[in-house]
């Protein structure tokens, strides 16, 4: 289901709604993730954290650090 349709700017960044981020807790500062869907070309999972469960940066970077690691491998079976 498609909820909002977002423009990108030159820069690659997108705007949500205000309406959209009241609707859903979502403050300022706080972290949002796309997540590739396996297997659905073009799709992504936009998730954001959890108030409760805060992370540092640093913990965030590790998990970034993780993620590309995991994409690499993915590509590399993909081509084998």
């Amino acid at each position: 289901m498609k909820i909002c349709r977002l423009k990108i700017d030159k820069q690659g960044r997108i705007t949500l709604p205000k309406s959209f981020l009241e609707a859903n807790n979502i403050s300022p500062g706080q972290w949002g993730f796309l997540d590739v869907i396996m297997g659905k070309s073009r799709s992504v999972r936009f998730t954001f954290e959890s108030r409760t469960e805060k992370k540092s940066r640093e913990e965030y970077l590790k998990i970034d650090s993780k993620c590309e690691h995991t994409i690499k491998e993915k590509k590399n079976e993909s081509t084998t």
